[in-house]
């Protein structure tokens, strides 16, 4: 008979207890202490802090601009007016070859065009006065512009045989046999030239950093060879990707004020500043619960959790940005959050802020 009591007893309390709801917010429990003992769950205590506050890369150092110079004519070399480290401004002389043979034969044109421009213009004249044929007047229109395209093959020709430079900046490299009375062919390497005054870092990210690298955000550069780091920005930024590595390529620059140390070819680092100017709750992405196709969290409260629903913002990797739900200092469970109940009784273990987790 008593045996018959306690079981009526347990079954009057369990159906007396209040129904448990859909919502996590909203859900009520009731337990005895033999029924749910505490569970043991990490925290993380809620601070705010940057998705991102910076991404880190390496490249080559190279001048702003940088040229190779390539002969256009062969013959024999005449002067030189240029070394390795020598600097030159745009227009200077590099090398001047023999120019005898390219001065007939722009002066030959030349006469030639002339020619060719006075009987185009007296055909013309006839033309309109109907005393010739207008096979005629084609035939030396025809020629003058003959003439006149011979005239300015041979006028490149003959400035061809003047190599100059086509920027300002520093000989990076000279060609070898490069000298006065070497003989040199059309298409052979004359100098490469660094025009050092500004510097380029190109680097490559993947597809997760790319969307959080705007042109004009601040970069700091280090080179081994530089004892502090170098204010930089981002140039451009590639609007696709490479299709042989994957990467899309992000283009930094600076001023040099260093020019007696840095030179092109240096290996470089650099580290972007992605960081937003306001910094917002960041959590570990799987301390998030969907129920319902809304997002919530669990929280310790006085040794029992607790649901929020949140409102999410960007995510990378596994963390998250929450824009409203949760506060600073609230204490974030991120363990067993996939089975916890709202009410249920914890042992918690601080494992620091949720805004430096990794």
């Amino acid at each position: 008979m008593k045996v018959f009591y306690k079981l009526l007893l347990v079954c009057v309390l369990f159906s007396c207890s209040p129904p448990k709801e859909d919502a996590l917010t909203t859900a009520t429990y009731s337990y005895t202490e033999e029924e749910e003992p505490p569970v043991s769950v990490d925290v993380l205590s809620v601070s705010k802090n940057t998705l991102v506050p910076g991404i880190k890369a390496s490249g080559i150092v190279e001048g702003i601009n940088e040229v190779t110079v390539i002969s256009e004519t062969q013959g024999i070399v005449q002067k030189t007016d240029f070394d390795v480290g020598s600097f030159v401004e745009k227009n200077d002389l590099l090398i001047s070859v023999d120019n005898k043979i390219a001065e007939i034969n722009k002066n030959q044109a030349k006469l030639e065009l002339d020619s060719a421009f006075i009987d185009f213009g007296s055909a013309k004249k006839f033309y309109n006065s109907g005393s010739i044929s207008q096979a005629e007047y084609i035939k030396a229109e025809s020629m003058y512009n003959l003439k006149k395209a011979q005239y300015e093959n041979a006028l490149k020709a003959y400035n061809d045989c003047t190599i100059r430079s086509p920027i300002s900046g520093y000989i990076a490299a000279k060609a070898d046999g490069i000298s006065t009375g070497s003989f040199i062919n059309r298409g052979n390497q004359v100098a490469k030239i660094i025009d050092s005054s500004s510097f380029l870092l190109r680097i490559g990210v993947g597809e997760r950093q790319i969307g959080l690298i705007r042109k004009g955000q601040a970069a700091k550069v280090s080179i081994p060879a530089v004892d502090e780091l170098i204010n930089a920005k981002v140039e451009a930024v590639a609007p696709g990707s490479n299709k042989d590595t994957g990467s899309f390529q992000v283009i930094i620059s600076w001023k040099n004020t260093e020019s007696s140390v840095l030179k092109s070819g240096m290996s470089a680092s650099v580290d972007i500043d992605t960081s937003d100017k306001n910094p917002v709750a960041i959590i570990p992405y799987f301390a998030i619960v969907k129920r319902e196709n809304k997002d919530f969290v669990f929280t310790a409260e006085n040794n029992q959790a607790q649901a929020h629903e949140v409102a999410m913002g960007k995510k990378l990797g596994d963390r998250i940005e929450i824009l409203s739900g949760l506060d600073v200092d609230d204490m974030l469970i991120i363990t067993r959050v996939q089975t916890l109940k709202p009410g249920q009784r914890l042992i918690t273990r601080n494992q620091g802020k949720s805004g430096d987790w990794r």
